[in-house]
């Protein structure tokens, strides 16, 4: 968590939620979340044994198609129990950012 914490303290954005004047992100703006809270952002995902590379993946699809909740900060961060590779991995994380967080449109 405190890389985390890191993170949102070096990029700002990580800790602000898209708020929109007039159409849904039509003249958008970023502004501070006053209920931020980092554990809503990062989640413990476990998969049933044994899981493989195609159970990642499948998770990895449904991570990236849920909806955003509009009313936070639009990135989140899964650490997958129960992955293992053909390496040793015994977890994995992934992620997912708007691309309003590199690119502010």
């Amino acid at each position: 968590m405190y890389a985390v914490r890191r993170l949102r303290s070096k990029f700002p954005k990580y800790g602000q939620r898209v708020t929109s004047v007039g159409r849904k992100f039509h003249g958008a703006r970023f502004e501070d979340d006053p209920y931020f809270d980092v554990n809503n952002h990062v989640r413990t995902i476990r998969l049933p044994e044994p899981a493989g590379k195609a159970e990642l993946d499948e998770l990895m699809g449904d991570f990236i198609a849920q909806d955003w909740d509009l009313s936070r900060p639009l990135w989140e961060m899964a650490l997958v129990e129960n992955y293992r590779d053909e390496e040793g991995a015994k977890c994995a994380i992934i992620s997912r950012g708007h691309h309003t967080l590199a690119d502010g449109q």
